[in-house]
């Protein structure tokens, strides 16, 4: 493929994608952590405090609250919700009650998403076509371009999608530098990573992952890689990255390093899990001073220690479960991906066809291991979490994954097979569009039976109260009671209605006498709902919003 036709078929692929993250997002409301990661990443720039959402570091709220500092916004400080740490409360005044409309500063928000995800779809294309050529390059950007979670993420204000984009460049980087050996790849890497570190506490992962490669090409060339040398250029490592990190906490970090300006790090590590203690040991013999990224990473630890509710092929668990993202990856990976997978996991790859499997990796390409065991090693260490909040706590495997689906593709160059599986891709994609949060494979029955197996972020997220207003309008709706997961003023978009809240005592819907909506993540007993909607569960809705807002018309005068 020529140089000018291979950039053309990307641009084109980008543009697709822009085109669809820009419609969808525009389409929807806030997602239940949108609006406190935008005024997060507002606050943080017009006043230099980071006491809001602690469990994300600040990068990405910073990137999407950056296009608002032109519009000299009103940040309620003077609010209780301040004083008293109601992050949601505050965030709701501030998005709702400012001097621009909601949608129009959500939209401000999710700009910078959005240029993430394609800058991630560009450099996961370039990455590919130096390692592995321009075809397979281009069918991995189409495999990437058109998934449907990654447009659904990859347009919300949520850390989630530059998680992806900073683990991806990170290991790039760190890959390049395992070839070459030389310091300049080095300190790409170490600032690719601080980025990665700045954006998810998720990607602390890293920090061992990066180290095994190294231990995967020092098997492969025992006599260019030594102990001392990983031992050099992994602190090397840490330490840019930890200069990364200190200047995107900037203002905290001129401000917790001074001495005696804050209680000491061993206050506030006071849990007894694993990264409490460490942290405490840090604070007391090592005199490590209270860093914002440091708390942040023990309220995540104390979040994973308690767990949190997760429902999983129709059961509720509040501790996390091994198989939890294998399932959602099995179910929500489009089809056309999951069947070349599979075919390379049955030996499709090129360098498997001949010899034992020791010495065909040993001789394997190394991109190519990568490839492969960066995914499996991320998704091993995912597994263990009790956090399972959705396939979104994934993403980062998955550009390496398109890169393998891709490369088996194209080895078996039967354009005939190539056109069956481009165009399933497509096929699964414009089906979902524009509901792609929702999306679930053809093998899982589709978002129709999402709930069988998955809610929450993997299928109902709150972002579809703007389609239920349209319906209600479309339909002339008077009556209407709603039971809503999400943190969306409902009132903005839907005018007079009636909330069921935990006060319904549940059982039988007959004597609503109304158009009853619910939403997917409440029927499954999710966040307190427990049986309340289970006759609901037991009925065909009369209609599916976005696939996450179930309708049931129990009007009496509509019998």
């Amino acid at each position: 493929m020529k140089a000018r036709g291979w950039w053309v078929v990307v641009v084109l692929l980008l543009a697709a994608m822009a085109t669809a993250l820009v419609t969808s997002a525009r389409l929807e409301n806030q997602t239940w952590d949108e609006a406190i990661h935008l005024t997060s990443g507002y606050t943080y720039l017009r006043l230099g405090s980071y006491r809001l959402s602690w469990e994300n570091p600040p990068l990405g709220k910073l990137l999407c609250a950056a296009p608002l500092l032109a519009a000299s916004l009103r940040l309620p400080t003077e609010h209780e919700s301040w004083r008293n740490g109601d992050t949601v409360m505050f965030s709701a005044i501030f998005l709702y009650r400012n001097f621009l409309k909601p949608d129009t500063l959500l939209l401000l928000g999710r700009l910078p998403t959005m240029a993430l995800t394609l800058l991630l779809g560009l450099a996961l294309a370039l990455w590919t076509r130096k390692h592995f050529g321009p075809a397979v390059a281009v069918l991995a950007l189409f495999f990437y371009a058109l998934d449907p979670n990654f447009t659904a993420h990859g347009h919300y204000v949520t850390t989630d999608l530059i998680a992806a984009l900073t683990a991806f460049l990170a290991i790039a980087a760190w890959t390049r530098f395992l070839l070459t050996k030389r310091w300049p790849d080095l300190i790409w890497a170490g600032l690719a990573l601080g980025l990665a570190l700045a954006s998810k506490y998720s990607l602390l992962v890293l920090l061992v992952l990066l180290p095994l490669l190294y231990l995967v090409r020092w098997w492969q060339q025992p006599q260019r890689y030594c102990i001392r040398h990983l031992l050099a250029s992994h602190a090397a490592l840490v330490a840019l990255s930890g200069v990364i990190i200190l200047l995107v906490y900037l203002p905290d970090s001129t401000r917790r390093l001074a001495k005696g300006n804050s209680a000491p790090l061993a206050a506030y590590a006071t849990q007894s899990n694993f990264v409490s203690r460490a942290l405490r040991f840090a604070g007391e013999r090592l005199h490590v001073p209270p860093h914002a990224y440091l708390l942040g990473v023990n309220v995540v630890a104390r979040h994973n220690e308690s767990g949190n509710p997760a429902y999983l092929l129709g059961t509720i668990s509040e501790k996390g479960r091994w198989y939890y993202f294998p399932v959602a990856m099995a179910v929500k990976t489009p089809t056309a991906v999951l069947l070349l997978l599979l075919l390379a996991a049955a030996g499709g790859i090129p360098w498997l066809a001949r010899g034992g499997l020791p010495a065909k990796l040993r001789a394997a390409p190394f991109p190519w291991l990568v490839a492969l065991i960066a995914p499996l090693a991320y998704l091993g260490f995912t597994m263990f979490s009790d956090l399972n909040l959705g396939l979104r706590h994934v993403l980062p495997v998955y550009p390496f994954l398109f890169v393998v689906a891709a490369a088996t593709l194209w080895r078996h160059r039967h354009w005939a097979l190539i056109t069956l599986v481009l165009a399933v891709q497509v096929w699964e994609y414009a089906n979902i569009a524009p509901d792609f949060l929702a999306f679930f494979n053809t093998p899982a029955g589709g978002a129709e039976h999402g709930l069988d197996y998955l809610a929450d972020s993997n299928l109902d997220w709150g972002q579809d109260i703007k389609k239920l207003a349209r319906y209600r309008a479309e339909h002339g709706i008077g009556k209407l009671k709603l039971a809503y997961f999400g943190t969306t003023d409902v009132n903005y978009y839907l005018g007079p209605h009636e909330r069921i809240d935990a006060s319904w005592p549940g059982g039988s819907g007959e004597r609503l006498d109304s158009v009853v909506v619910i939403s997917a993540t409440l029927l499954t007993g999710l966040y307190g709902a427990g049986n309340r909607f289970a006759w609901f569960r037991r009925r065909e809705p009369d209609a599916r919003i976005g696939h996450s807002l179930y309708v049931y018309d129990l009007r009496k005068e509509a019998r």
